[in-house]
C-alpha cells in the first residue's frame, strides 16, 4: 500500500492526488480557469469535455426520466435522483462546522463558504459577495429587474424559474403535505416542516446576544432587530454624552 502510495501524482495546488499523470493536468486546468470546450448551442464554455457532454443533454429534447411527483422530466437519472429529494426531504449530507444538513453535497461546498468567508463573486452595482458565480447572476436580477419567467394561468412574472414553481402550487391547490397530528394540510412541504415545531416545541435558532432560541429562522431574524436597534440607541447616547463633555470642557477653559 505504501509503494501505491509514493507513485500518486498531487497537484501543488489543494493537495489532491491522483493515480495518472494525465488526470492530473486535467484537473490543473479547473485552477488554470482554462475552459476550451464550449458549447455550439448556448457558448457556455467547460474545462472537462465530459462536463460539456452532460451539459449537451440539457439542450436535448429527449427527456426520459420523469418525476413521479411533479411529473418533470429529466435528461439523466441523476438529475431525477437530486430531484427526488426536493420531495422526500431527505437531507443526507451535513456541514462539519455548524451541522445544518442539505439536500445535495455541492450545497455543502458553498455553505462551507459561510464559514470560512471566502467569496470571492461581487456584484458591480452593490458590492455584495457571494460564494458562486450563479448566486451572484441571480442577485444581479434585483437591479435589472428582469423577470423572465411567467405563470400561464395568471400571467405573474418571476426573476427565478424556481420562483415560479412555488407560485404554480397554488393554482393547483392540492394540499397534500398533511399534518400527523392536527390533521393540517399545507401545499407545501417546506411550510409544513416549519408547522411541526408548533407540536415539537423544537428551536434550532437561537440569538448569539441574548441566547434566546426560536423555532423559525425568520422570527430570530425579526428578534435581532430588536439588539441593532438597542446598539444604535446606545451609540447615539454615547456620541450625545461626548459632545456634550466637551462642550462643557470648552465652556470651562473659556470661563478660566
Amino acid at each position: 500500500m505504501s509503494s501505491e502510495v509514493k507513485h500518486l501524482e498531487r497537484c501543488e495546488i489543494c493537495n489532491k492526488a491522483f493515480v495518472w499523470k494525465r488526470t492530473l493536468k486535467k484537473h490543473l486546468l479547473a485552477h488554470a480557469g482554462e475552459k476550451k470546450h464550449k458549447c455550439s448551442v448556448c457558448s457556455k464554455c467547460f474545462s472537462y469535455s465530459g462536463n460539456l457532454e452532460r451539459h449537451l443533454t440539457t439542450h436535448s429534447c429527449q427527456k426520459f426520466f420523469q418525476c413521479t411527483e411533479c411529473a418533470k422530466r429529466f435528461p439523466r437519472i441523476t438529475g431525477l435522483r437530486q430531484h427526488m429529494l426536493v420531495h422526500t426531504g431527505e437531507r443526507n449530507h451535513q456541514c462539519t462546522v455548524c451541522f445544518k444538513h442539505f439536500l445535495q453535497k455541492g450545497h455543502v461546498k458553498l455553505h462551507m463558504l459561510s464559514h470560512t468567508g471566502d467569496w470571492n463573486f461581487q456584484c458591480s452595482v452593490c458590492g455584495k459577495k457571494f460564494p458562486s458565480k450563479g448566486d451572484l447572476k441571480k442577485h444581479t436580477l434585483i437591479h435589472t429587474g428582469e423577470k423572465s419567467f411567467q405563470c400561464t394561468v395568471c400571467g405573474k412574472t418571476f426573476s427565478q424559474n424556481g420562483n415560479l414553481r412555488q407560485h404554480m402550487v397554488n393554482h393547483a391547490g392540492v394540499k397534500k403535505h398533511h399534518c400527523g397530528v392536527c390533521d393540517k394540510s399545507f401545499l407545501r412541504k417546506k411550510t409544513l416542516d416549519l408547522h411541526m415545531f408548533t407540536h415539537t416545541g423544537e428551536k434550532n435558532y437561537q440569538c448569539t446576544v441574548c441566547n434566546k432560541s426560536f423555532s423559525q429562522l425568520s422570527n430570530l431574524k425579526r428578534h435581532k432587530l430588536i439588539h441593532a436597534r438597542e446598539e444604535q440607541l446606545k451609540e447615539d447616547s454615547q456620541n450625545e454624552y461626548s459632545e456634550e463633555l466637551v462642550l462643557s470642557i470648552t465652556i470651562k477653559q473659556e470661563i478660566e
